[in-house]
């Protein structure tokens, strides 16, 4: 240890969030987390030893890490004993020595870890941790934001025959005299506290890889992998695109485990998404949206992380939007833009909630998640295909690993799109009206006899965004805002001929439908 020389400080109890105040702690970086895991699989309690390599960013008298609810036993600092008091979800450590800023240390914590419902969640048959947003603090002691990432190595004995897997890659399994086992996994790249994860169960492991040759291993329950195997089939391909149009795979190896419960849970952790059972069963066609939504976290989310919590819409709307992006590739451009008007359905109604700041109780509410995909659609129009995809991948490539916040997404907009986009943003992100923009626009129209026989009709279907949308045939026209998604008017007529749909807000080309004689149907 460099001891400190100068007014050594006590490190700040925050990391600054605006919307967790106490979530974090400053006055030093975390590097790496070696967490050494002991499980009882009979009582799901354990024993733990974490092991924190950081460096300080100040002369530093004292400092936290975020804990709660852990039974803390013992706590040194490069291997001197130091004072340690738990406060709520604060553990204060006083070293034996103040440490100068600039300086590498380590701090060892000998802590029990006690079964719930939010970090170290126990079910009949296993073990799994999902903590999205702050609750990795539950499990063991961190720099609990994701403002501070770090590398990680899990080291997690279980009885025999049960089977851990983690983030990263799997080093070795040691088989212990005693009926155990010890799994090494190595998590090598920089990684968010709460996308950690450990997952103790009966698992099936199944190992593929994508065309390009990125590795995938799937955990599934114990019996059921011919059964669920088949709905992750599209991973491999979902890999190759996404990191076509996004830039490059950021991590070495991807995959999903499945602890089998009966309750909705899941979430993106890094590298090993975590999807119960019951959530993937209550999704339709799962291999095409719910799949391709947390894979997408890789890029958004996991490898360039939200430098505070307000700017949630950056991982998810981009997550939901990449669900679009996949349906425009696998099924084509209808069939995207039928989702993006299904999405765009779901947006009515929706409250008066800024996505740009949702604030902490509506961080996962339904217009982070849909309006946020929206603006990435809208956005697409406005500034072109060719530059709409440049800043997908420049944002990745250039904060990967990091954070960001939405001024750096809007700044990196306007550089390559070459224009203002201020109000584009503001209208987007900080107001709650929806801006009058057509998430899709698919028109049809068909001939009909009327039951009088004396004339024909034309039908004509919208199926678009907020419009408005212009009909226009030679003895009509019709001015449509088709909130609901879906609007069909019936023009009564003989003879139509040259029938045009215009869609005005953003001067797209006429979706001409054709010459229409009605006259003999």
């Amino acid at each position: 240890m460099v001891v400190a020389q100068g007014d050594p400080q006590p490190g700040e109890a925050g990391a600054g969030d605006p919307y967790f105040p106490t979530q974090g702690n400053g006055g030093y970086d975390v590097q790496h987390y070696t967490l050494d895991i002991d499980v009882d699989m009979e009582t799901h309690f354990a024993t733990a030893i974490i092991t924190i390599d950081a460096t300080t960013t100040q002369d530093l008298s004292v400092f936290n890490l975020d804990a709660q609810d852990l039974d803390v036993l013992n706590v040194s600092v490069d291997g001197q004993a130091a004072e340690f008091e738990q406060e709520s979800d604060e553990l204060i450590i006083t070293p034996a020595d103040p440490i100068a800023s600039g300086a590498s240390f380590t701090v060892k914590v000998n802590y029990d870890i006690i079964p719930d419902d939010t970090a170290w969640r126990s079910y009949d048959g296993g073990i799994y941790v999902d903590t999205e947003p702050n609750d990795a603090r539950r499990w063991f002691p961190n720099n609990d934001h994701p403002s501070d990432k770090a590398t990680y190595t899990f080291i997690v004995t279980v009885d025999d025959p049960y089977v851990v897997a983690a983030n990263g890659i799997l080093e070795s399994v040691v088989s212990n005299e005693d009926g155990t086992s010890t799994y090494t996994w190595q998590a090598n790249q920089a990684m968010a506290s709460y996308l950690a994860t450990v997952n103790i169960a009966m698992y099936e492991r199944e190992d593929l890889e994508s065309p390009a040759g990125v590795p995938i291993r799937n955990y599934y329950p114990a019996g059921q992998q011919e059964t669920l195997s088949p709905l992750f089939a599209p991973t491999g391909e979902m890999i190759d695109f996404f990191s076509e149009v996004l830039g490059p795979y950021p991590f070495d190896v991807y995959g999903v485990v499945l602890p089998d419960v009966s309750w909705w849970d899941g979430g993106e952790t890094q590298t090993l998404t975590v999807l119960t059972t019951h959530t993937l069963g209550a999704y339709n066609r799962p291999d095409l949206q719910l799949v391709a939504h947390e894979l997408a976290h890789q890029w958004f989310g996991n490898s360039v992380s939200l430098a505070r919590w307000q700017d949630i819409w950056l991982k998810e709307g981009i997550a939901t939007y990449a669900e679009v992006l996949w349906e425009e590739h696998n099924a084509g451009e209808e069939a995207a833009q039928a989702l993006l008007s299904e999405r765009q359905q779901l947006l009515q109604n929706t409250g008066n909630i800024i996505i740009g700041d949702p604030g902490p109780a509506d961080l996962y509410s339904a217009p982070v998640y849909y309006r946020g995909a929206a603006t990435l659609a809208a956005l697409r129009l406005k500034i072109g295909d060719e530059d709409f995809f440049e800043l997908l991948r420049t944002y990745v490539d250039t904060y990967a690993y990091g954070h960001a916040t939405t001024e750096d997404f809007i700044a990196l907009a306007e550089d390559i799109s070459g224009e203002d986009l201020t109000e584009f943003f503001d209208e987007w992100l900080y107001q709650t009206e929806l801006p009058d923009f057509a998430l899709t626009l698919i028109a049809s129209a068909t001939c009909t006899t009327r039951e009088d026989g004396a004339a024909t009709d034309l039908e004509v279907t919208i199926t678009a965004g907020n419009g408005p949308f212009v009909i226009q045939t030679d003895n009509d026209e019709r001015i449509l805002h088709p909130t609901a998604g879906i609007e069909t008017v019936l023009i009564a007529g003989d003879v139509f001929e040259n029938v045009t749909v215009t869609e005005t807000r953003f001067d797209l080309e006429s979706i001409n439908l054709g010459t229409f004689d009605c006259s003999d149907s």
